[in-house]
């Protein structure tokens, strides 16, 4: 539709080098030249030199997280799980087709986003590979309609699937823009700022649709390595910086911060194949026994929120549905473990079967993760509270993925991001990518505090079980609650916690309590200087 005007775009781009100083952006041009009215002030951020601003090719997330100011997505999820428009001014859902509708803005040189912009971004999203190609697994493709409109073909009847588009919209043809020295320019976006003509600054763009912003300048303070990116942050040379905490690394910083919610969910998985965890009275009893903010608290060093079922606690959808216990419960703890006949304690406190032996469970966990290893330690402690024995097998990472895939454990501290569209098919149900020792339950009804949230007269099994309640919610009718609920009753997997990222600002700067994992920077153009 638009390639005479990308031969054209190349063809000035071209022309425009041979006059330009070398090194210079397409955009930096542009970026240059504040508009009037925008404050003048300026903070430094980290970046990595060495890396490109391109969002599909870039390799650090420091310049990942960065793109997103250059470069904007259809839609952003807030610290609440919630829809955000950003360039869609609108969308709806007719069964597995999803339209969106775009609104009127403009690409930092003036060209307005069009349909054939954002289908040319989707392609480059399913094709990169990376974070974007796996937000995009259940969207199958893109088409135009018009020159404002998109229709996207998702996997199933998805009324979450809006949440997935979160992929940056460059210029159609604009990555392959190459300054003199044949390098590879970075596209063209139509974000808060602009990458400045020595790639040393990001500036205000002027022609965004948002409006004007408070921070004009954001310096780039290059940082190549996690070494010198944590010592300029401890000495104050960084003035904003976030950690998912994913590496289990706190970097120490001066001012002020605040929690990130990430929608990982740190979990206690169960071989179902195996006697004991094929029993819903244990998996409830083991659930009960958890206290899950002494696991916030002490293993993850107040960086992440106590589990109240499968769905992250934030998330206003499922708060309804969701009533697990935050504090170990060891009365609800005791009456399940008496519905399968553990009555009687050896000499050191631990429930024993009819034979005489203790119940035993071996938990695996990656040792190499801090915040996990601490979990499992005081879930062995925990469960001791409650007559259950259990050994931590700590094991490299390589170790405990071949132990997973062989089915040979008991238990395991488990971490899954759960994606936009809040689809919790690869942790719970059979065949799920991540679903090891998953199989087809029973649905049965233990003692527990939240059994007035589900039907207790089934109509069968089938019907009750999460994968079928799961199945129906995709294919356009059941709800997300019904969903929390039946994972709760049933309870293949045991929530544990949501795990929270931080990010540190300067006491310069007023703290951003809109960031989001999507977008760290979410909101930043309203906040200002001290």
């Amino acid at each position: 539709m638009r390639k005479k005007v990308i031969a054209l775009l190349l063809a000035v781009f071209l022309c425009f080098n041979l006059a330009a100083c070398k090194g210079n952006s397409s955009a930096g041009a542009q970026g240059d030249n504040q508009a009037s009215g925008v404050n003048n002030a300026k903070i430094n951020i980290a970046y990595n030199a060495a890396d490109s601003f391109n969002p599909y090719t870039c390799k650090t997330v420091l310049n990942r997280n960065l793109s997103t100011l250059i470069y904007e997505p259809l839609i952003k999820v807030d610290s609440s799980f919630n829809t955000v428009n950003v360039l869609a001014s609108g969308y709806s859902v007719n069964g597995n087709v999803l339209t969106v509708s775009l609104k009127n803005a403009n690409f930092s040189d003036g060209s307005p986003v069009l349909a054939d912009d954002v289908v040319y971004s989707f392609n480059l999203a399913k094709a990169s590979g990376g974070v974007y190609a796996a937000k995009l697994t259940t969207v199958e493709s893109a088409e135009i309609r018009d020159n404002l409109t998109v229709l996207f073909k998702l996997k199933n009847n998805d009324r979450l699937g809006i949440n997935l588009l979160t992929f940056p919209v460059i210029k159609m043809g604009s990555d392959q823009l190459k300054n003199q020295d044949n390098v590879f320019l970075p596209p063209i976006g139509s974000g808060r700022y602009l990458l400045n003509a020595e790639q040393t600054a990001l500036t205000y763009n002027g022609g965004w649709h948002g409006g004007n912003i408070n921070i004009g300048t954001l310096n780039l303070i290059n940082a190549p390595d996690s070494e010198s990116l944590a010592h300029s942050v401890e000495i104050g040379a960084i003035d904003y910086y976030y950690t998912d905490l994913s590496d289990c690394n706190i970097i120490r910083m001066s001012g002020q911060r605040v929690n990130i919610n990430l929608n990982n969910l740190v979990y206690l998985g169960l071989n179902l194949n195996s006697n004991n965890f094929s029993n819903a009275y244990m998996r409830h009893a083991i659930s009960a026994a958890i206290d899950r903010t002494q696991i916030c608290e002490q293993g993850y060093y107040n960086n992440a929120l106590a589990a109240t079922g499968i769905y992250n606690p934030v998330w206003e959808t499922s708060k309804g549905a969701q009533t697990i216990e935050n504090l170990s419960n060891l009365k609800i703890a005791l009456e399940n473990l008496a519905e399968i006949g553990y009555n009687r304690k050896d000499e050191n406190g631990y429930f024993v079967n009819y034979h005489g032996n203790p119940i035993t469970f071996n938990l695996l966990v990656n040792e190499e993760n801090v915040f996990r290893v601490n979990a499992a330690n005081l879930i062995r402690e925990q469960l001791k509270a409650a007559g259950i024995k259990v050994n931590v097998n700590a094991v490299s990472y390589q170790r405990y993925i071949e132990i997973l895939n062989a089915k040979s454990f008991d238990m395991y501290i488990g971490e899954v991001n759960i994606t936009n569209n809040m689809d919790i098919s690869s942790v719970v149900t059979a065949g799920g990518s991540v679903a090891y020792g998953i199989k087809p339950v029973k649905t049965e009804q233990p003692k527990n505090d939240e059994t007035t949230q589900v039907n207790p007269n089934p109509e069968s099994d089938e019907k009750a079980a999460l994968q079928s309640v799961i199945s129906l919610y995709f294919n356009g009718s059941g709800n997300i609650p019904d969903i929390a609920a039946t994972a709760i009753s049933e309870m293949p997997v045991i929530p544990i916690c949501y795990r929270m990222g931080v990010l540190f600002c300067s006491d310069k700067i007023e703290v951003n309590n809109s960031a989001c994992a999507d977008d760290i920077f979410f909101n930043i153009e309203n906040i200002k200087l001290k």
